[in-house]
């Protein structure tokens, strides 16, 4: 699990560049003198336990989640302190785009009912009111994250898309060339087994008829080479598709850009 949880935070170690900003949501704490200094300084470490936990540990990852979530309402309201809220609502809400929507719908409730609330703690709900500008961002982090997850999300998932359809059309690929061998190539290896073996047995009772046979034999394993020459050359013909690939890639050093009409059309016709 150690082992585990120090390779996450590797790999997502950027996820915690923005808890530098958490210092300054709890600087009026620092250096604790009283009991309640002490009191949020100790949630605000658990608050960190479970940030870490939620982005490394998918095992207690909602676990993780719902001690932040927590927190951070305890922070709003009894510390009037909704920024830390921000946090979990960019966090959660980027880690829910992977899950099915109601999870983001029900973390979305929780975080604009808070939202909400400390708006009417602040009084704040006139619209006139200067301080309302304070509020933009806590009111569209949630959805921005998630927004920006899903777009995310939707091109990893076009990508594997496009990763799996390879591997079939090289699949099929491969199974065509089997099947032309087999079909071609082994029944030409066969009749040439048994004109062989035909052949020896003609050498003790018929040694005249021997020579046409053999003189069958190397007809037909002449053919036999020509068919695999034949093989080898097609799948050494680039198709369409990998030529302009390697002539967009060149194009593009040259600074030239490439644009083509009617290769989604093409690509529709080859599907079908």
């Amino acid at each position: 699990m150690i082992k585990g949880l120090r390779s996450n935070l590797k790999t997502y170690w950027y996820s915690y560049i923005w808890l530098i900003f958490l210092i300054e949501d709890i600087s009026d704490k620092f250096p604790p003198k009283t009991s309640s200094d002490w009191f949020w300084v100790g949630m605000t470490f658990l608050f960190l336990i479970a940030f870490v936990i939620t982005s490394a540990s998918p095992k207690y990852q909602i676990a993780g989640m719902i001690t932040e979530t927590l927190i951070g309402m305890i922070f709003t309201f009894f510390d009037n302190n909704f920024w830390i809220m921000i946090f979990p609502g960019w966090q959660i809400s980027s880690i829910l785009a992977y899950a099915p929507k109601r999870y983001f719908r029900l973390f979305a409730t929780v975080y604009y009912a808070t939202f909400i609330g400390e708006m009417i703690n602040l009084k704040i709900l006139n619209p006139v009111n200067l301080g309302l500008w304070l509020f933009v961002f806590p009111l569209f982090s949630p959805i921005f994250a998630y927004s920006l997850s899903r777009s995310i999300k939707h091109m990893q998932d076009l990508a594997h898309t496009n990763q799996r359809l390879q591997s079939v059309i090289t699949r099929g690929e491969r199974e065509r060339i089997a099947r032309d061998l087999h079909d071609t190539l082994g029944q030409s290896f066969s009749m040439i087994t048994v004109k062989s073996q035909l052949a020896k047995k003609l050498l003790e009772k018929q040694p005249e008829k021997v020579p046409a046979e053999l003189d069958d034999i190397i007809d037909t394993s002449r053919q036999n080479l020509q068919l695999v020459r034949n093989i080898v050359n097609n799948l050494r013909q680039e198709m369409i598709d990998e030529s302009m690939i390697k002539q967009e890639k060149n194009l593009q050093e040259a600074q030239i850009n490439l644009q083509t009409e009617g290769e989604q059309d093409r690509l529709l016709f080859k599907l079908k």
